[in-house]
């Protein structure tokens, strides 16, 4: 054997470009040119098996925020591209993540208009980089093409963003959040038609100069023209889909795939840079589908922190979360306009295109940077501004309800605006404008369970609980996996009667991970009333357990313990606790029958209560003597328990009255005079009096 090693050759990752392609003819229509005629056919499919959101949240984590990680590997892991970029790379993630943290925590919507914008312009330029690597591959390098093509993307992203629904309805709702009034419908229809006139020229004007081309025998990238249509396509078809969550993930996935791809083919040759050595490393990185491998599994974890933390973060985690996002996103957008340029020397090697002449490895001056950065921050700032200007109350709520009436005029047939409508009459106390707007987005878009819902929380504050049982049975049909809308239709089924149904929802919210403290409180308002009605239909066996359950979760409720007693003293009781209690309280012995009630329901009973509910019982059964003794000491125990003023100033009234037809001697003020003194003393506690006390009352004033 030799004593010198022969390396083997570097490692061809797709064999070396032909002309006009960037890879090959098959790999370039995989991964460029054609993927929208893969992609939308593929998601299409999953909708048989998946809901939209779940194939948006897998699209927006794997695809959108998992190719953010290759910028990020290059920009801080280069490290010439590091030395030249450092003070942008060190200060502007910590200066972002602030910005969009304070936006979170203030509720303000500024970040998200820029955004939503910087997202297009991202969008067309990477599609504008790719027709150049074209034209570069055929050898066409005339400024009046680069041009052409510039304007072409701006028109096809523009036109097509304009022309669809659900991205100028975001786009409008946000800048309407934003604190920004919104033109009168009418004016917004002129503006989009004019913009959709300039763009339709500007690709007139194209095909225009594709024609003089070739009639003049200059070469034409088909190629770059096909990426165009493609590219056209899919970001028109996605705007004018029906479902815009399927929408946004077809294209950020064709985005994604783009981009994964041509980083890829960009770190070719220091692939074959690292296999030349003779390292655990350099071995490794000859076996290509390993690295590959290793690439893409970097990217699904970078976007499986977004993915796992949908719905599963701690309590004070979502705002910086969220920034974190934010931050991620606008790094990606502004490392991305400045580390894969075209015009630069060394991207123009990696990527085996002949260097041009004018090629070089610019570095923007830090005045003109800056001046850049205020492009941002300077309307950031002002929509923050007159966001917060407009103040919550009235003015907002009138403001929200006009937008939404705009938005609904130009976006008829768009769920999401009559939702955006009906969420508004719903906080402005309009139920039946909710009603409305509610039904409609239910009749646009039967499938979503925020519509469903809001309309059975409309439906339910008007009164109409069959309407509103009907769509929350619709809203969990829809998403299983909602506790909410589980909860809520626990609370309907409670108002309607039907206690097993409503308790085995609870039980579902519970299992699916709601609030434990949001459903003890339904389980004991549910309990209540189920054990009201169960009392009032003589069954206070089937109301005990319900009773002791909701007072182990609530014991120190006062509702709770009169409905305790309430089944301590029904005819129909034959419990030995109630049994025991009647002897006691018969014998005046309140403190006993509290305390024999308080250990069987774990519910704290006070004796005047006892007094007061025991008092009330005889009263309704003819048992005055008992009656009156017992709101005696109902008052005695508890100056401060107002009912119980009501209850014997009313007993003793009526006892006066009935002295009036047949006169009895007595002692000390007169049944009438202690009557009104009670009454008097209730009404000073705060309790509204009945009709016919309150005249009693007016009737004899103290002069």
């Amino acid at each position: 054997m030799s004593a010198t090693a022969t390396l083997p050759p570097p490692v061809k990752l797709a064999g070396p470009p032909t002309a006009g392609w960037i890879l090959s003819w098959w790999a370039d229509a995989l991964c460029f040119v054609g993927t929208p005629l893969l992609i939308v056919p593929v998601v299409w499919m999953l909708r048989q098996w998946f809901s939209s959101e779940q194939i948006w949240l897998a699209a927006i984590s794997f695809f959108s925020v998992g190719h953010h990680l290759p910028g990020f590997l290059r920009s801080y892991g280069d490290a010439d591209l590091f030395a030249r970029f450092r003070w942008r790379l060190l200060l502007m993630p910590p200066l972002i993540f602030t910005v969009a943290w304070w936006c979170e925590v203030q509720g303000l919507h500024g970040l998200r208009v820029l955004v939503l914008l910087w997202a297009t312009w991202h969008g067309l330029m990477q599609t504008y980089g790719f027709m150049r690597i074209y034209d570069l591959k055929r050898g066409v390098r005339e400024a009046s093409a680069s041009r052409f093509d510039f304007w072409l993307c701006v028109s096809v992203f523009v036109w097509g963003t304009v022309a669809s629904p659900a991205r100028l309805f975001g786009i409008l709702q946000a800048v309407s959040q934003s604190g920004l009034t919104l033109p009168a419908a009418s004016h917004i229809q002129i503006i989009v038609w004019l913009v959709q006139v300039l763009c339709g020229g500007v690709v007139l004007a194209y095909v225009g100069h594709l024609a003089h081309r070739i009639l003049t025998g200059l070469p034409v990238a088909w190629t770059k023209v096909g990426l165009a249509a493609t590219t056209a396509g899919i970001w028109w078809l996605c705007g004018l889909t029906d479902d815009t969550l399927i929408g946004v993930a077809m294209f950020e996935i064709f985005h994604a795939v783009q981009y994964l791809a041509i980083v890829w083919v960009f770190y070719q040759k220091t692939v074959a840079r690292w296999s030349g050595g003779s390292g655990w490393w350099s071995k490794f990185a000859r076996r290509h589908g390993a690295l590959l491998s290793l690439y893409l599994g970097l990217i699904a974890a970078f976007g499986a922190l977004r993915y796992f933390s949908e719905g599963n973060l701690p309590p004070g985690w979502t705002s910086p979360v969220l920034a974190l996002l934010a931050t991620s996103t606008l790094m990606h957008y502004y490392l991305d306009g400045f580390i894969w340029k075209v015009r630069e020397r060394q991207n123009q090697e990696q990527l085996g295109l002949k260097a041009a002449a004018n090629s070089s490895a610019s570095l923007v001056p830090a005045l003109q940077h800056v001046g850049k950065w205020a492009l941002f921050f300077g309307p950031l700032l002002l929509l923050a501004t007159a966001e917060r200007e407009r103040t919550a109350g009235t003015a907002q709520l009138q403001h929200r309800l006009q937008t939404s009436a705009t938005l609904v005029s130009l976006f008829f047939t768009l769920p999401a605006a009559h939702q955006l409508q009906a969420d508004a009459a719903l906080d402005s106390g309009d139920y039946s404008l909710a009603r409305r707007a509610a039904a409609e987005a239910v009749r646009f878009n039967p499938r979503s369970a925020t519509a469903c819902a809001t309309l059975a929380g409309a439906c339910r504050d008007l009164g109409d609980f069959s309407t509103a049982l009907s769509m929350y049975q619709q809203a969990v049909a829809v998403a299983p996996e909602d506790a909410n809308h589980r909860l809520n239709l626990a609370l309907v089924l409670r108002e309607v009667g039907r206690w097993d149904e409503a308790s085995h929802q609870l039980q579902q919210a519970a299992a699916l991970g709601l609030s434990s403290a949001a459903v003890a409180q339904e389980r004991v308002s549910l309990n209540k009333s189920w054990s009201a009605t169960l009392l009032d239909s003589n069954q206070p066996d089937a109301a005990l357990p319900l009773l002791q359950q909701a007072s182990l979760l609530a014991p120190a409720d006062n509702e709770l313990a009169r409905l305790a007693l309430l089944w301590a003293v029904h005819p129909k009781n034959q419990h030995p606790v109630a049994i025991t209690g009647r002897q006691l309280a018969e014998n005046q012995a309140w403190d006993q029958a509290a305390h024999g009630l308080t250990e069987l329901m774990h519910q704290s009973v006070e004796p005047s209560l006892v007094c007061l509910v025991w008092g009330q019982y005889w009263a309704a059964t003819g048992e005055v003597g008992q009656a009156e003794l017992a709101l005696k000491k109902a008052v005695e125990l508890d100056p401060q328990l107002a009912e119980a003023h009501l209850e014997l100033g009313r007993l003793l009234w009526q006892l006066s009255q009935a002295e009036l037809l047949i006169p009895q001697p007595r002692l000390g003020p007169s049944r009438a005079t202690s009557a009104l003194h009670h009454l008097r003393q209730a009404s000073r506690l705060g309790l509204s009096l009945p009709a016919d006390l309150q005249t009693v009352l007016d009737e004899n004033q103290q002069p």
